[in-house]
């Protein structure tokens, strides 16, 4: 008909549905059922601490390097390794904000919330917690990319293509000889290793120089999700070297404080 015509004419296609379709006749160029969800900043954060929650379980991780080193050295089926072991968890989380994944989740935020500390800082510990590779590496993965493909986000969370790290418990110890590369000596340490699993609502734990309660405090705070190596340990007091995630290279941190674990053993045996 000529009306319907008309509605093509001004939105450039036909009307999404007999609802909606009145509002395209004016300036408005989409109505709220036809735009796609927006993920706000407060969801956001939500969104990724309820997938950190789950990511940093042991129980997961050895699910996720046992894929991912059954992957070899691929980096397709890397990546397919990790949508597979993630998406039964990812999948209801995501769901209770309306998206389908936490990929398409995020590439919705604004730049200024995806420029924002504790979102960024969030977004990076899930991207290490799926990537054995930078777990093993330590570096930095980059950061979130908002108003692009999905696909972009979950590309980046697996980084570089690189070789496929071998099992913790089935590394070889390095030979005095020919020292091991920084990754493989990682991979064959047999020193306790510990993640952070509390801490969230202050950015972190706090990190102290020495063993000592009152002893100075080293900036920036031990963020939820970091990996760390024991060095040494008095009581509940742990001395570490980080592994991955943000925060201090070294310190002191209490593994509780006041009846909240703030530490749990990290393995993958």
């Amino acid at each position: 008909s000529r009306s319907t015509g008309l509605k093509q004419a001004r939105t450039g296609g036909p009307p999404c549905n007999s609802t909606c379709a009145g509002l395209h006749e004016g300036r408005q160029p989409s109505c709220a059922s036809c735009m796609p969800p927006a993920l706000s900043h407060e969801q956001a954060l939500e969104l990724l601490d309820d997938l950190l929650d789950e990511y940093i379980m042991p129980k997961f991780q050895k699910k996720l390097w046992a894929a991912f080193v059954e992957a070899g050295e691929d980096t397709a089926l890397q990546e397919k390794a990790v949508a597979e072991v993630s998406a039964p968890i990812e999948g209801p989380i995501v769901a209770k904000f309306g998206f389908e994944s936490a990929a398409k989740a995020l590439v919705t935020l604004s730049a200024e919330d995806a420029a924002d500390r504790h979102i960024a800082r969030m977004y990076s510990q899930m991207v290490v917690l799926l990537n054995p590779l930078l777990q093993v590496s330590g570096e930095r993965p980059p950061p979130l990319q908002v108003r692009a493909a999905p696909r972009a986000v979950r590309s980046a969370s697996l980084g570089p293509p690189a070789a496929s790290p071998s099992p913790p418990a089935a590394s070889p110890a390095p030979s005095p000889e020919a020292p091991a590369p920084r990754e493989a000596r990682q991979v064959t340490s047999q020193r306790q290793r510990w993640i952070v699993v509390g801490g969230a609502a202050q950015g972190g734990i706090m990190v102290r120089a020495k063993e000592s309660l009152t002893s100075a405090l080293v900036a920036p705070r031990l963020a939820k999700g970091a990996v760390v190596e024991e060095v040494a340990r008095i009581g509940e007091r742990l001395q570490y070297r980080r592994v991955s995630g943000e925060g201090p290279e070294t310190g002191w941190v209490s593994i509780s404080a006041s009846g909240k674990v703030l530490m749990e053993p990290f393995t993958l045996e």
